[in-house]
């Protein structure tokens, strides 16, 4: 049976459905990290997200960077993830897996791990032999990262303030050929 949703690269036109989705997913993904007043007032923000995604999809931070989004017939976008070269000039991790998002309703269903193993493909594309993503400590998705096979970068961590709270970050690594070899299995 095909999946119910369908994984494309991400145009302008689709701005405004990657920032609801983009912003519904924070709704659940960081309760209990950022103010429940934040994160209950997120959707107002939705129209300049809007903004910043058809500017981020008109001209990306990383030339070669892509967005893949999911979307579900009457549903529209309900995820997206997007992975280019990496970001700060780290030598042992050219490529990153930038963002993945989904809203609430479709996570734990196959599709983050779709969204995972098509921005993974890119960054093999790219031949980034090795990738980094970022992610809040107290993230609890966090044990999705471990099943994809990330691994802890000892030392690799910043902090970074978000809606006035302060967070902190680490990174995953992963190695790609290897990551799609297990994702494959």
């Amino acid at each position: 049976m095909p999946a119910p949703w369908s994984i494309r690269v991400a145009t302008v036109a689709d701005a405004g459905m990657i920032a609801h989705a983009h912003l519904k997913s924070w709704q659940t993904a960081y309760r209990g990290i950022f103010s429940d007043a934040y994160l209950d007032g997120i959707m107002e923000g939705v129209p300049r997200r809007t903004e910043r995604w058809k500017a981020g999809l008109t001209t990306p931070e990383q030339p070669d960077g892509l967005t893949f989004i999911a979307e579900v017939p009457g549903q529209g976008v309900v995820g997206f993830a997007g992975s280019g070269t990496e970001r700060s000039g780290n030598t042992t991790y050219r490529g990153e897996l930038y963002a993945i998002y989904l809203v609430a309703e479709y996570r734990k269903l196959g599709l983050g791990r779709t969204l995972f193993t098509t921005a993974v493909a890119h960054l093999a594309r790219l031949q980034h032999e090795r990738f980094m993503c970022w992610l809040i400590d107290t993230n609890p998705s966090r044990a999705f990262y471990d099943r994809m096979g990330g691994v802890l970068v000892p030392g690799l961590q910043q902090d970074a303030t978000i809606a006035g709270t302060t967070v902190h970050e680490v990174a995953y690594g992963w190695d790609t050929s290897a990551t799609m070899a297990s994702l494959r299995e």
